[in-house]
């Protein structure tokens, strides 16, 4: 529901780092609907270089990624202090990538097509809903 200034409330902050334009447009449309502020990237260099004092409730990183794997995204993003929780998501699930995902420290590992309902749910059980 719009607050008096006709803007939905803003439920937390996610920022989406995928180099699918659609998966960051479909998430965004999504999760701006929830009242989520969004902020994409298309790639880990440019969320390292552009994070800014607004701290995100939460990262969605997909697995592939230009010039690096969001493994390596999240583990520089950790060394830099960037410690929102994360959630990998990815086109090429197998166990062992679950595993190696978990062990750097995200929260799960979704597997595309993202299941909306799945993905919300995890957001939402971040408490910021």
């Amino acid at each position: 529901m719009p607050n008096s200034l006709g803007r939905r409330p803003t439920h937390g902050h996610v920022v989406i780092i995928d180099d699918n334009e659609g998966v960051c447009r479909s998430l965004s449309l999504m999760l701006r609907a929830r009242g989520y502020k969004i902020d994409t990237y298309g790639d880990g260099k440019s969320v390292l270089e552009d994070m800014d004092a607004d701290k995100p409730t939460c990262f969605l990183i997909d697995y592939k990624l230009p010039h690096m794997t969001g493994i390596d995204l999240l583990q520089a993003m950790r060394a830099r202090g960037m410690d929102a929780p994360a959630f990998m998501i990815t086109g090429f699930y197998s166990p062992g990538l679950a595993q190696k995902a978990q062990d750097v420290g995200f929260g799960d590992v979704i597997e595309k097509p993202l299941p909306a309902a799945e993905l919300l749910s995890k957001i939402e059980g971040l408490g910021t809903a």
